[in-house]
């Protein structure tokens, strides 16, 4: 004979479908991983692409000062030298050889 006491179901629900904590958990199982994909793509595209190259766009950082576009080899080499990619001693060496 079932009462009114025996209607609560072992995960704490009445009747048919999943107590509100079993979904958040669902729905946590995709958005975690999703956030941390995101976050993970955002990092390595503000550190110049996940293959070293820059994909365009100066992001506030190097851009046109009158002296060519951030494509230009002499603001790449700056940029470079500024990120710590390469040595003094490899900057001047380079900048000698682009000046010329």
């Amino acid at each position: 004979m079932m009462g009114p006491g025996m209607m609560h179901g072992m995960m704490g629900s009445y009747g048919a479908g999943a107590p509100w904590w079993m979904w958040l958990m669902m729905i946590l199982q995709w958005l975690v991983p999703l956030a941390i994909i995101w976050l993970l793509f955002r990092w390595l595209h503000g550190r110049g692409g996940c293959c070293g190259h820059d994909h365009g766009g100066s992001h506030g950082h190097g851009g046109s000062h009158g002296h060519g576009t951030a494509g230009d080899p002499l603001t790449v080499l700056k940029t470079r030298y500024a990120r710590g990619e390469i040595s003094p001693e490899e900057y001047q060496r380079v900048k000698s050889d682009l000046e010329k």
